[in-house]
């Protein structure tokens, strides 16, 4: 470890663009740290000379430029910069801030939450006991969740009760229930806004789209049968099936069958 501190100047000043050292230069300070680090010098005795020279702590820090702290942490990653900034990302990752006290009260509101549009629901005739059943569980779960978010959580939300979104968020389909059954939480009201909110910080529901419906749209147009017109001059049985009557006084030019064909295109 090199403590020559005339040494030091003289490195430092031989590389910076003027040649010159200023500690109230932000860039320099960058500069010195490297010669420091260089040098042999430790994270914490890097630091401590750098902010005694300064005399004002961490405030070449917050001089910089977004895309200076940036640079500087990406060649510096072993600095404290670094290091804390990787801790914060962790932090955030771990426990983003999400405010779920609005989605809490939608949820449970008397009038207009899970419980009040199940029960309306059941009474109407919409729902079975056993979809009852399931959103209130639903509800308790969606609870435990709001109290404590995850992406963890979230997808397990998704995956039990098979929830999903229209493209513009403003339905929250319950997969489960059956029918339109489905589409109980209604649309573009506050307990929608609000649980889709939450859940889209960890699931992207709405680019995923309405996974039921494109799944029921991708089976019809697989098994769409071909269709096909058949002539009378065409087939026997539509020749056949224009012979008697009343059909066999349609003109000829109405003579023909409009419909799904067999694997033999018969």
């Amino acid at each position: 470890m090199i403590t020559d501190l005339n040494k030091i100047l003289v490195e430092w000043a031989y590389r910076t663009s003027d040649g010159k050292p200023d500690v109230k230069n932000s860039a320099k300070l960058i500069v010195l740290e490297t010669v420091l680090n260089d040098f042999g010098w430790s994270r914490q005795a890097r630091a401590e000379l750098l902010s005694t020279l300064m005399g004002e702590g961490d405030e070449w820090w917050t001089k910089l430029s977004p895309e200076q702290q940036a640079a500087y942490i990406k060649n510096h990653p072993k600095s404290q910069k670094a290091q804390d900034a990787k801790k914060k990302e962790k932090e955030d990752d771990e426990d983003p801030s999400i405010d779920t006290k609005v989605a809490i009260e939608k949820l449970n509101d008397t009038r207009f939450g899970v419980e009040a549009k199940t029960e309306t629901a059941f009474k109407k005739g919409y729902i079975e006991q056993g979809d009852v059943d399931n959103l209130r569980e639903l509800q308790t779960d969606m609870g435990d969740f709001l109290k404590n978010p995850t992406k963890e959580g979230a997808e397990q939300l998704v995956e039990k009760y098979k929830l999903s979104q229209n493209p513009n968020g403003k339905k929250l389909y319950v997969g489960i229930i059956a029918g339109n059954g489905r589409k109980i939480l209604g649309e573009g009201n506050a307990l929608v806004n609000e649980l889709s909110k939450v859940l889209n910080k960890f699931v992207p529901l709405k680019e995923k789209g309405d996974v039921q419906r494109t799944a029921q749209n991708a089976l019809q147009s697989s098994s769409k049968p071909e269709l096909k017109t058949v002539r009378k001059s065409d087939d026997p049985g539509v020749k056949k099936l224009f012979s008697n009557p009343p059909y066999d006084r349609l003109k000829d030019r109405f003579h023909q069958v409009f419909g799904p064909v067999g694997k033999d295109l018969e």
